[in-house]
C-alpha cells in the first residue's frame, strides 16, 4: 500500500518505524527534524499522521480540516522538513499523493536545497497541478572546519574581540562564570529554569512559551537526552546562578540551535551572546562540521559569521487527474 493512515496511538507502528528509520539512515541530507523520534516528541496526539511511501522513501504528512496537505511536523517548532530517502522516488511520492483523498491543496514548508523540491514540483506539474515555489525564510549557518580558535580567526576582527571582551566583562562586573551542559541529573531543574527564563523575554518570544509549548519542550528534552542528541549549554556563575542558555541538538555532525534564553536582569552583560559563543566552542570540540542557527534572520546570527541558506515551500493546487 502506498499510503498508511494511522491513528495517533500508532504513530510509531513498528513496521512504519522500520521503513522510516531505514530511509533516514540512507539519506545523507536528512536531519534531526526528519527523524521519527523528532515526530514522536513534537507531534501532538491529536494530529492524525499520514505516511506516504514510494520506493524506499517516506513523506510524513497531515491534512488540516480545510483540506490542506502539510508536512506532519509544525513549522513553528520544526525548522526544516522534507521527504527522506532517495530523491529519485519523488515522482512516486507525488503519484501516491494523487491516490490520497481529503486534500485539495498542499503547503509543504521547509525544504532546504533542491534535491527533493525540484523533482516533486516537476512531477506535480506533469499531472496538470498548479505549482509554485516560494522562499519563506532563511536558515543561517556556519561552516566549522577546525578548532574554536580557528573559527575565531575566520570571523571579523571586531566580532572576535567582542566575544573575548564580553566574557571578561561578565566576570569583572558580575562574577566568575562557567559553561555547563544539561545532563540527566539536572534535566528537570534546567528545563524549569529555561522555560521560566524564556517567559521573561519581551514581545513574541516571551509569549511563545505557552503551556502547550512548555509541554513540547519537556517532551523534546526527555527524548533527545535519552538518545544523546540534546545539548543545552548554560552560562552560569560558579555559585550556580543561571544567566543564559542555548538549546541545541547535535546530530550527524551538525549542531542545531533550536532556541535560547537569558536573564534580562543582566541584559547589559550580554550573557546570551556569551552562551552562543560557548555553543560554537562546544560544537568545535565535538568536531561538528556545521553550526546551524536554523530559521530566522536575526542580526546576531550574522555577527557570528553565519551565511544564509534559503528555506522554501512547495505549494500545489490539485487538479482532477
Amino acid at each position: 500500500m502506498p499510503v498508511d493512515q494511522l491513528a495517533p496511538s500508532h504513530l510509531l507502528d513498528p513496521e512504519v518505524l522500520r521503513r522510516w528509520q531505514d530511509a533516514w539512515d540512507r539519506d545523507p541530507d536528512a536531519t534531526l527534524f526528519h527523524h521519527p523520534l523528532w515526530t514522536e516528541a513534537s507531534v501532538p496526539a491529536s494530529v492524525h499522521p499520514i505516511f506516504v511511501e514510494a520506493g524506499r522513501s517516506v513523506l510524513a504528512a497531515r491534512i488540516t480540516p480545510d483540506g490542506v496537505l502539510r508536512f506532519l511536523t509544525d513549522a513553528n517548532v520544526t525548522d526544516v522538513a522534507a521527504p527522506i530517502g532517495d530523491h529519485a522516488d519523488a515522482p512516486g511520492l507525488v503519484a501516491a499523493l494523487a491516490d490520497l483523498d481529503g486534500w485539495s491543496s498542499a503547503d509543504l514548508d521547509g525544504f532546504i536545497g533542491t534535491g527533493w523540491l525540484t523533482p516533486m514540483s516537476e512531477a506535480a506539474a506533469a499531472r496538470g497541478w498548479t505549482t509554485s515555489i516560494e522562499q519563506v525564510a532563511t536558515s543561517p549557518w556556519i561552516a566549522l572546519t577546525g578548532t574554536f580558535d580557528e573559527y575565531l580567526a575566520g570571523i571579523e576582527s571586531k566580532q572576535r574581540h567582542e566575544i573575548r571582551r564580553k566574557g571578561r566583562r561578565l566576570e569583572r562586573e558580575l562574577a566568575p562564570w562557567q559553561t555547563r551542559l544539561t545532563d540527566a541529573a539536572t534535566l528537570t531543574d534546567d528545563v524549569d529554569a529555561f522555560v521560566a527564563m524564556h517567559r521573561l523575554a519581551a514581545g513574541d518570544k516571551g509569549s511563545f512559551m505557552t503551556d502547550a509549548h512548555e509541554a513540547l519542550f519537556r517532551r523534546v528534552a526527555a527524548v533527545m537526552l535519552e538518545h544523546g542528541w540534546l545539548r543545552i549549554n548554560w552560562v552560569e556563575t560558579i555559585e550556580g546562578d543561571r544567566l543564559a542558555a542555548v538549546w541545541s541538538f547535535s546530530v550527524r555532525g551538525r549542531w542545531l540551535v533550536w532556541n535560547s534564553a537569558f536573564d534580562p536582569a543582566h541584559r547589559e552583560l550580554s550573557a546570551g551572546m556569551i552562551a552562543m559563543a560557548e555553543a560554537i566552542r562546544l560544537a568545535c570540540e565535538e568536531r561538528c562540521s556545521a553550526f546551524d542557527l536554523l530559521r530566522g534572520d536575526e542580526g546576531y546570527k550574522y555577527r557570528f559569521g553565519a551565511v544564509d541558506e534559503p528555506v522554501r515551500a512547495l505549494r500545489i493546487t490539485r487538479g482532477t487527474s
